[in-house]
Parts: C-alpha cells; sequence; structure tokens
C-alpha cells in the first residue's frame, strides 16, 4: 500500500512539474517594470518556550529570559527586496529603522555592488565572472528539458490511463447522497478494483519513464527510480486480488455544479478513505489514514484572492497551517500561521508590489574592489582590507541595532559578557 502511494505521489509530481514548465512566465517580463517584495515573520514567544520543553530543554529563567529577549528581536525584524530591469536592492530592517542596506546595479561591464555599512568602497564583478556563474548554475540544471517533447512523450500514457480507468466508469445513478457531510443529487460507481488500478497507474508511469524524452523531467523528481517503479508493476500484475484491500470508488455531483470523488480501501474491518473535490467552488480534500492520522486540505476563492488551510493530525499531534492571499490597494499580500495543537507558533506576512525601482550608485569618491581579485587570494594587503571593513560593518550593524532597540540589545550584550570573559579565561 505505501509502495502504491509513493508511485501517486510520483506521478502528481511529474504532472505537477510538466504543467509549471507549460506555464512558467517569463522572467525578463516580470521584472520589466520592478517587483518590490517586503516579508516578516511573528514567532509566539510562550508557544516556542512550550515546544523547547517538549523537546526535552531543560530552561532555567536566565534562558527563558534571553529565548524571549531573541523572539522580541526575531519579531521586529523585516526584509526588502526590489528587482528591476537594472539591478536589485535588498534593506533589512528593525523595527522602522534599517539595519543594512545592499544594492547592486547592472551595466555592460557587469555589475557594481554597494551596501551602505560599507559607504567608501564598492565591489566590482566583471561580466565575464557573472556569465561563468550563470554557465556553472545552468550545468547544474538538467539539460535539453524541451517542455513540448516532454509533454508530447507523456501524452500516450496519460491518454491510456485516462481510457482504462473511463471503462470502468458505470451508469450515472439519480438519488439522494450524504457524502462527507456533502449533499449530491448524482452518483457515477467507479467499477474498478486496486490491482486494476495500481497496474494503470504504474504502468502509465513505467511508459513515462522509458521516453527519453522526459528523462530531464523525470531526473528532478525526488526519490525516482524507473527499476522500482518495473519491480513494482511486476509485483502488482502477479499479486493474488483477494488478497488485496477492496477498491470502492464513486463521483458525485449535484445541480450546482459541485463535483466530489470518494474512495474507500477497505481490508476486513480497517479502511481508508479519500474524499476530494469541488463543492461550493472550493476545493476540498480529506484523507483518513486510520491510526496513521488525517490530512485535510481547504482551498477558498474569496472575491479578491484565496484562502487556504491545511491539516495533519497524528496521533495526539496536530499541525495547521493557514493561508490568506489577496490583491490590495498595496499589492498582493500574502499571510501565513503555523499553529501546533491549536496553540499559534509562527506568522509569516509577504507583500508583492509589482513596481520597483533600484537606484543607481554614486561612485564618487569610492574606491573600487574587484571581486575577481578577491577570488584569487593571491593580494593578503587586499584580504586584510577586507576583513577590516567587514568588521567594521558589522560593528555598525551592531550600532544601530542598538539605537533602535537598546533594551533589548543591552541586555543581550550584558548576556553575552560573562561568557565572553570566561572564554578569555580559558584561552
Amino acid at each position: 500500500m505505501k509502495k502504491i502511494l509513493a508511485i501517486l505521489l510520483a506521478l502528481a509530481m511529474t504532472l505537477g512539474c510538466a504543467g509549471a514548465l507549460a506555464e512558467m512566465p517569463d522572467a525578463a517580463e516580470l521584472a520589466a517594470g520592478g517587483v518590490t517584495v517586503t516579508g516578516s515573520i511573528t514567532l509566539n514567544q510562550e508557544s516556542i518556550l512550550g515546544l523547547a520543553a517538549i523537546g526535552g530543554a531543560d530552561l532555567d529563567d536566565s534562558s527563558a529570559a534571553a529565548a524571549g529577549l531573541l523572539v522580541n528581536i526575531i519579531n521586529a525584524l523585516g526584509v526588502k527586496a526590489v528587482v528591476a530591469s537594472n539591478g536589485a536592492q535588498l534593506d533589512v530592517t528593525l523595527k522602522d529603522g534599517t539595519l543594512a542596506s545592499l544594492t547592486l546595479n547592472a551595466t555592460e561591464e557587469g555589475l557594481v555592488i554597494a551596501a551602505d555599512v560599507i559607504p567608501d568602497y564598492v565591489f566590482t564583478v566583471k561580466m565575464e565572472t557573472v556569465m561563468a556563474l550563470i554557465e556553472q548554475l545552468q550545468s547544474m540544471l538538467p539539460a535539453d528539458l524541451d517542455a513540448d517533447a516532454i509533454a508530447a512523450a507523456i501524452a500516450p500514457h496519460l491518454q491510456t490511463l485516462f481510457e482504462t480507468i473511463s471503462a470502468k466508469v458505470g451508469e450515472a445513478e439519480q438519488g439522494e447522497y450524504n457524502v462527507n457531510g456533502h449533499d449530491f443529487t448524482v452518483k457515477v460507481p467507479v467499477n474498478i478494483t486496486l490491482k486494476e488500478l495500481a497496474s494503470a497507474i504504474v504502468g502509465a508511469l513505467k511508459g513515462i519513464a522509458e521516453e527519453e524524452a522526459a528523462a530531464p523531467l523525470l531526473s528532478m523528481v525526488p526519490g525516482f527510480d524507473a527499476d522500482a517503479i518495473a519491480q513494482t508493476l511486476e509485483q502488482i500484475e502477479s499479486s493474488d486480488e483477494a488478497e488485496l484491500p477492496v477498491l470502492d470508488a464513486a463521483l458525485y455531483s449535484n445541480e450546482n455544479g459541485d463535483s466530489y470523488l470518494a474512495v474507500e480501501l477497505k481490508r476486513d474491518e480497517q479502511s481508508i478513505t479519500l474524499y476530494a473535490g469541488i463543492v461550493e467552488n472550493s476545493l476540498l480534500a480529506d484523507l483518513n489514514m486510520l491510526d496513521q492520522g488525517t490530512f485535510t486540505l481547504r482551498i477558498v476563492p474569496e472575491e479578491a484572492g484565496v484562502n487556504a488551510y491545511i491539516a495533519i493530525d497524528v496521533e495526539d499531534t496536530q499541525i495547521e497551517l493557514t493561508i490568506a492571499a489577496g490583491q490590495t490597494e498595496a499589492g498582493i499580500a500574502v499571510n501565513a500561521a503555523l499553529a501546533f495543537n491549536k496553540t499559534p507558533i509562527v506568522q509569516a506576512q509577504v507583500l508583492v508590489d509589482l513596481n520597483g525601482e533600484v537606484g543607481a550608485i554614486d561612485l564618487e569618491g569610492k574606491t573600487a574592489i574587484s571581486v575577481e581579485e578577491l577570488m584569487a587570494g593571491q593580494n593578503e594587503e587586499l584580504n586584510e582590507q577586507l576583513n577590516g571593513l567587514l568588521q567594521n560593518a558589522l560593528t555598525g550593524i551592531l550600532g544601530r541595532a542598538m539605537q533602535i532597540m537598546p533594551n533589548e540589545f543591552n541586555a543581550v550584550m550584558q548576556m553575552l559578557s560573562p561568557a565572553q570573559e570566561e572564554a578569555a579565561v580559558n584561552e
């Protein structure tokens, strides 16, 4: 059973990757008008300490206080990234202040990089180095990833799978059906056994694995093993159907346009159930894996966006993820929250604005440092200079942080002082 579920997951990932290739937007088109992304996270201090205790951590008062300070600092952090046709900029913020800002300008000669915490210097990268890095990154990706060829190779096997399952679809039955709390008026049974279904799915996957054009895509699917697929198909075809769980499947619908799939695998008194479909314009899925837990998915469209809810319940542990995404006057807002046993753990806020500008770096009075020379590592004087600049930058960032959140960072420095003194004595 676990093998079959793993194969189903592999097939879903394969189809998802193929669809993504066909729909992927052009990166240059996205960046033409600039993109600005801001984000932050909010941790629940009490929940974090509670999870640490559950994990076996023995926190005394000072450790709890340190953790509390750290949570406060993390909650005050934020990032703002801007990507435009002429470069990019990254700002790390703390409350209403900026800890550090990094700007990158793209020119015909290469890249110019500046950081506000290293005010008198810029770093330069030649275009040859940039192209070499791009080529290196491209070499890490599968070669010859032709979406049209992949789709053409996969299509016949999916068509065969579709025809096999379609042939098992029975006649529509009118009536009143309540399935997993939802009302329907039409039931269409799918008279297929588990062996037939598994053989059709794994057979399609085996056929796809044998397609040379699909190889680059399949290499991107974690754990995909063509030999294991072939062996699994042999095991399925040689299995005794009487020893397999009984498969009961049906499609339900109603006059509102709702469509729902109900699947049950039964063996003795135990069963695994799967419900999935579109009800009241919402995507719903429920999987009950006996004592192994349950999985719940809800994706509900709203007037200006969409809400999603995912829950995994295993024994006495429940993990819930809620995501709300929608268009606002400021851009596309995405808010996500993670809860553990109904207790909030962390929230994340992201805002995407399809506008953004990156200013030109002022080179007047600045010393240029060649990244190529740094990478060569032959200039000891330059390396020492860089180390000094980085130390000054860290000192500058810490100074800004202490101005913005003096209480928190002074407390952190006091906590670190005894540890630093003890380390100095031990040396």
